[in-house]
């Protein structure tokens, strides 16, 4: 499976070369999805965290309004018209729904080399932002969860606090 994904991923660049070459306006866009590719990376930020960050309004899709905010304040993209803005946006809506969903924008990203969490990185994640959001030091964080008072969590603590979270299901291997 390793092999198929990485034989897709140079027929992608042989395509996309050969794509640069006959339309400049492919060329531009790539290059500023490698920009922002860029910025991303060398900030450790992962395509699930941008996309929470850009979705201001919380309801799982970027709209324009997002995407043009997202792009000027957030990443700091102050050289593009609004018409080039609006081309980026539309390369991202895919299904031109009027708005762009966590897919759409994953997969454009990834194929920049924005890599994107892991299971167990997001597991990671979605517990430091509901300490986060509790305003929870690690310390009481730690107690909620071990409610025997016991000084460690056991596998049931952990299966209770996945279950209480809600929308956060772990089959029995990555509960392991």
């Amino acid at each position: 499976m390793k092999h198929d994904k990485d034989a897709l991923e140079e027929e992608f660049e042989i395509v996309k070369k050969r794509l640069e070459g006959y339309d400049p306006l492919y060329k531009w866009e790539n290059a500023i999805y490698q920009k922002i590719a860029n910025m991303l990376k060398r900030a450790g930020v992962s395509p699930l965290q941008a996309f929470e960050a850009f979705d201001e309004d919380k309801n799982g899709s970027l709209s324009k309004n997002e995407f043009m905010s997202a792009l000027t304040e957030k990443l700091r993209v102050y050289d593009l018209s609004h018409r080039e803005a609006e081309i980026l946006y539309n390369s991202l809506d895919n299904d031109r729904s009027g708005s762009i969903d966590y897919r759409e924008f994953v997969r454009k990203l990834e194929q920049y080399g924005v890599k994107n969490l892991g299971r167990e990185e997001f597991i990671l994640y979605q517990l430091a932002k509901t300490m986060q959001k509790t305003n929870m030091s690690m310390a009481n964080f730690f107690e909620m969860i071990d409610k025997h008072g016991r000084g460690y969590i056991s596998r049931e603590d952990f299966k209770d606090l996945f279950e209480n979270l809600g929308g956060l299901k772990l089959n029995e291997g990555e509960l392991n």
